[in-house]
């Protein structure tokens, strides 16, 4: 809504697919969906995403350096290194 108010016409980020470089596990939030802030990297004409660092709440660095943003689902404690995963683009590349 703020974007269409905004006068934007791509409402919604774009989404990309990507191969998560790393093994990220909740802990024990393994419950809740996550909102991981990730790098992103163009290699060989494949996207590869990778933590931006730590993800705790109170890290901005961690926000200010994401160029995307990996949604882990609630069902989903574990994800491995290798493995394909949608990001949603907040930057490019080029942008950082």
């Amino acid at each position: 809504m703020v974007r269409r108010m905004m006068g934007q016409s791509l409402l919604y980020r774009p989404v990309r697919s990507a191969v998560f470089d790393e093994r990220y596990a909740k802990g024990s939030d393994a419950g809740r969906a996550h909102f991981v802030r990730v790098l992103l990297e163009e290699r060989d004409g494949v996207l590869h995403a990778r933590l931006t660092g730590p993800q705790g709440s109170g890290i901005l660095t961690s926000m200010a350096r994401a160029m995307g943003i990996l949604i882990v689902s609630e069902d989903t404690p574990v994800l491995e290194a290798g493995r394909s995963v949608n990001v949603q683009l907040i930057g490019l590349p080029e942008d950082h």
